[in-house]
């Protein structure tokens, strides 16, 4: 049975934090063993070219994290970098699309909705697919859309023991500095974020 339920596709200088902040609340959630993150995922020695040809493929679903500068970002010569087929985030969005595997595109704050004229053919139905939105802002309501979608998409996705337990998630990383976190969605009867009448 395939245990690797969630694919963080990302790229660097458009993403990796609010990847970061995704992984560490995923993996707070649910069982770590499902929810694959290339630098937190492949231990260290690893051929990281097998993982990452391998992962997508095998994973149930895959998050595309976009950015603003997602479509302008260049590599060292000033060349778009989505033209190179073996850009990374390119290889792995192409090898789930290739591979039948769902792959939802999660736009980060103000970036906008994509269009298949602007991507490579291979890519080109990431534009198609229905996508959810990260908001720096508030990422705890951020993360309960996604949570509810991947709970309702991915059969077998499972809950971590401690979620279950407690509504509240305290995790220590880089990207949060190990603060206490909101109450998890849907573990408890608490409403949050708190809701105020309009």
């Amino acid at each position: 049975m395939n245990d690797l339920k969630v694919f963080v596709n990302f790229r660097n200088g458009d993403g990796q934090q609010a990847a970061a902040h995704l992984y560490d609340a995923l993996v707070d959630r649910y069982e770590p063993e499902q929810i694959f993150r290339s630098s937190e995922t492949i231990p260290a020695g690893d051929d990281y070219i097998k993982a990452l040809t391998a992962a997508p493929a095998t994973s149930e679903t895959t998050l595309s994290l976009i950015g603003p500068r997602w479509l302008l970002a260049e590599d060292s010569r000033g060349r778009p970098r989505l033209a190179d087929p073996d850009d990374w985030v390119r290889r792995e969005i192409r090898t789930a699309l290739e591979a039948g595997r769902r792959v939802i595109p999660v736009l980060l704050d103000d970036a906008r909705p994509l269009n298949g004229d602007e991507l490579p053919d291979d890519i080109a139905a990431l534009a198609r697919n229905q996508y959810l939105r990260w908001y720096s802002r508030d990422t705890s309501g951020s993360f309960r859309t996604i949570a509810e979608r991947l709970e309702s998409l991915v059969p077998g996705l499972r809950k971590s023991p401690a979620a279950q337990e407690s509504g509240v998630a305290q995790y220590n990383s880089p990207s949060n500095g190990g603060i206490v976190m909101a109450p998890m969605f849907g573990d408890n009867k608490t409403n949050w974020p708190p809701r105020t009448e309009k």
